[in-house]
């Protein structure tokens, strides 16, 4: 692991720290700095992510091929029936996986950069799907290919490979340019040159004639093949159409339907509950142990050191204690999660983030469900646990977004005309982002009262 967080330091000083390190500016003052500096100090910071992203593809492409390796070792260990390298192995590939997603993490907190920090954005470019491409078979070389040419055009620019992200779904790159952030698709391929000489045809006045061309062309499954991707095409272009304007204008339809975006602007500013935590992290490095509770609401732990070994069993007999219904997370769930603000956006500090993912720190987080539906109620918006008759009901209209539930019930919070099902980005809110629930709760009936076109997260 030690080699492995060298590595990674060195990722982060690219991504985090080679604009500021470059170019100083005040950003405490923005009207003092100028146009130029600001695009010298934007150009050095594009330089680092390019660095950044060459050595994450470079560690990211060795543990795929690890993958592989540990797939085949299985088989071989299944056929020999021996438990200890089957063990071994599981263990091994658990660490692979882990180390991937630290790295794709790194990679989102370049997207999140790039995107100004702003949930309303991030959201745009999310399926719903969890599941990432296997590297070793995409298109990732072609690519990779297109992003040296858009970085050997402009020294400013900086190409965005979404397939590194854990939350990008639309594209094959995101191009950041000096005024907008472009969706590039990366085609290759036979059948796909095909495709485009079709399209081409398409374009023009007589499309019926390029369809019967196709077709006698190719008699055979390879024209319903062209058809096919044709169609794939032209749909992730429209998306990508669709999501480069609303990046531009912040405004338009959502990505992956036709339905109107509404965007909320809060009058209330969000509060966090970073000192608390901060506090807590100070307070194990002598114990190995501390605690914290946040309004009554949310109760967290922090292990370190030769305490991290029984940080779980402890934290699970606490919560059980606790005889509540709750949602318990460690916080590092956020390295496997798409839309959340990435852990170097925290105000922690480099090294308790890193001592955070070597596992030299455990922070364990839980909330009381009925006091979060308390405190809705408490601050004027009606709050409810649906019964398991209504839950099944509403997850038989198929919502777009998945609700949340506990032992098979929802929750529902109502104000005035506006009813909803709370989906589970409340507890990313809360545990990850770390919202106080009062905050939390004053947003949603900010939302409430008035509508406003702009959000500013």
């Amino acid at each position: 692991m030690e080699e492995f967080e060298y590595k990674l330091r060195e990722i982060f000083f690219y991504i985090g720290s080679f604009g500021i390190r470059h170019k100083q500016i005040n950003i405490f003052e923005p009207e003092s700095i100028s146009d130029d500096d600001k695009t010298e100090f934007l150009t050095h910071v594009h330089r680092g992510f390019r660095i950044g992203q060459s050595l994450i593809i470079e560690e990211i492409l060795k543990l795929y091929k690890d993958k592989v390796f540990i797939k085949e070792k299985f088989v071989e260990a299944r056929k020999l029936k021996d438990k200890n390298l089957l063990n071994f192995l599981s263990r091994s590939q658990n660490e692979i996986e882990y180390r991937i997603n630290i790295l794709r993490h790194f990679s989102d907190f370049i997207a999140w950069q790039l995107l100004k920090r702003q949930y309303f954005k991030a959201r745009r470019f999310h399926s719903g799907e969890k599941e990432r491409p296997d590297l070793l078979n995409t298109n990732f070389e072609s690519v990779i290919n297109t992003v040296n040419y858009f970085h050997k055009q402009n020294s400013f620019d900086f190409a965005l490979i979404s397939d590194l992200t854990t939350f990008i779904d639309v594209g094959d790159i995101l191009l950041a340019s000096k005024n907008s952030l472009i969706v590039v698709e990366c085609k290759s391929g036979e059948i796909q040159i095909k495709v485009n000489e079709f399209l081409d045809k398409l374009a023009g006045d007589n499309w019926k004639k390029a369809v019967e061309d196709l077709a006698k062309e190719h008699p055979n499954k390879k024209a319903l093949k062209i058809f096919d991707q044709a169609k794939r095409t032209l749909n992730q272009h429209h998306k990508g159409t669709k999501l480069s304007h609303f990046m531009n204008h912040e405004s338009g339809t959502d990505t992956f339907s036709d339905t109107e975006v509404k965007i909320y602007e809060s009058k209330i500013p969000e509060k966090y509950y970073y000192n608390e935590i901060e506090l807590a992290f100070k307070e194990a490095i002598i114990p190995g142990f501390s605690t914290g509770v946040i309004e009554d609401i949310v109760y967290f732990t922090v292990f370190r050191d030769n305490k991290v070994e029984i940080a779980f069993d402890v934290f699970n007999s606490m919560v059980e204690h606790l005889n509540i219904k709750s949602h318990k997370t460690d916080y590092l769930f956020q390295l496997d999660l798409p839309i959340k603000e990435p852990l170097f956006c925290k105000p922690f500090g480099e090294e308790i983030i890193f001592e955070l993912l070597t596992r030299k720190l455990v922070f364990l987080l839980v909330i009381d469900l009925d006091a979060l539906i308390e405190l809705f109620n408490l601050k004027g918006i009606k709050a409810k646990w649906m019964t398991r008759k209504e839950t099944n009901k509403y997850l038989d209209s198929k919502p777009r977004y998945k609700p949340y539930t506990y032992q098979n019930q929802a929750i529902q919070v109502e104000a005035g005309k506006h009813t909803l099902v709370l989906g589970s980005q409340f507890l990313t809110k809360i545990l990850l982002d770390n919202v106080t629930p009062s905050s939390f709760v004053e947003q949603y009936y900010s939302y409430f009262e008035q509508p406003i076109k702009k959000e500013k997260r």
